[in-house]
């Protein structure tokens, strides 16, 4: 048994790998809220217990950015500096390893069409994590998930294109997209990719890793498919007057799935057919 600190005790990747950690291993939380200590990612102080002591650290937090100025700082305080203080953190309490939840959106570069600050200070963290890691050596592992949802809309927030094809098919009512693009997309399921953070930590697997679903899929086939299992009617219109919506990245895969021994479960059309179960019990 393990003692785990989780530093996102508000995240909802944090909440979920603290969860399933939780059954195996003694699990803590650490953050600004609803956390077992009080840590604030943007401070270079480390208030936290004396003495305090445990075998891997999990990083989960992140600010998510803008366009204005103030969201500029504010994405690189948290997401790069925030990233350092917890490996400093990691350092304090002895721990064996950490394990940084990062995003596929640090291989974004300037000229890639969703480049942004969100992007840049995640390629940032992740660059300082593993230069201080390095440094001091603590063995480090950064995931880069690619998008994530779950079945009860906890990702909602930042995947509002996602839910909104889903909120249309439940009602029975057209999908407009702009543009002529079918737009690819890869969409991981929350508790697919929970399960590759905890088997991550299990296998101690060291490195840099894109966390990708196996299937990417066009926004048509979401929309199909949503129409499908929730059978309430609906068309799909490509607008063409309105700008494309541009492809993601195609996602290149790595060893990650071989060296933990899982990949990915859950397809998109059980995903989506557990997002119409939780609904329907509301």
């Amino acid at each position: 048994m393990k003692s785990i600190l989780v530093v996102g005790s508000t995240s909802t990747v944090g909440i979920s790998v603290g969860s399933l950690l939780a059954r195996h291993h003694k699990v803590f939380y650490a953050g600004r809220q609803n956390a077992d200590y009080y840590l604030d990612l943007s401070s270079t102080e480390l208030k936290l217990p004396e003495n305090l002591q445990f075998d891997v650290v999990i990083h989960t937090a992140a600010d998510f950015g803008g366009n204005s100025e103030e969201y500029f700082y504010r994405a690189e305080m948290i997401n790069a500096i925030g990233t350092l203080n917890v490996c400093r953190l990691a350092q304090k309490v002895h721990a064996k390893h950490i394990l940084v939840v990062s995003s596929l959106s640090a291989s974004y570069i300037s000229g890639d069409p969703y480049f942004n600050i969100y992007s840049l200070s995640k390629r940032h963290a992740d660059e300082l994590a593993q230069i201080y890691c390095d440094q001091v050596g603590l063995p480090l592992t950064i995931l880069r998930p690619t998008q994530l949802y779950d079945a009860e809309s906890k990702c909602k927030a930042h995947q509002g294109l996602f839910y909104s094809i889903i909120e249309k098919a439940q009602k029975g009512e057209d999908i407009d997209f702009y543009g002529n693009n079918n737009a690819l997309r890869n969409y991981l399921y929350l508790n697919d990719f929970s399960e590759i953070v905890a088997r991550a930590i299990e296998e101690k697997v060291i490195g840099t890793f894109n966390c990708p679903s196996p299937n990417s899929v066009r926004l048509s086939e979401i929309a199909q498919t949503a129409y499908r299992i929730f059978n309430q009617g609906g068309d799909i219109h490509f607008l063409a007057d309105k700008p494309n919506i541009v492809d993601l990245p195609e996602v290149c895969g790595s060893d990650l799935y071989q060296k933990i021994g899982f990949k990915p479960q859950i397809s998109l059309a059980e995903g989506i057919q557990m997002i119409k179960d939780v609904r329907e019990m509301i």
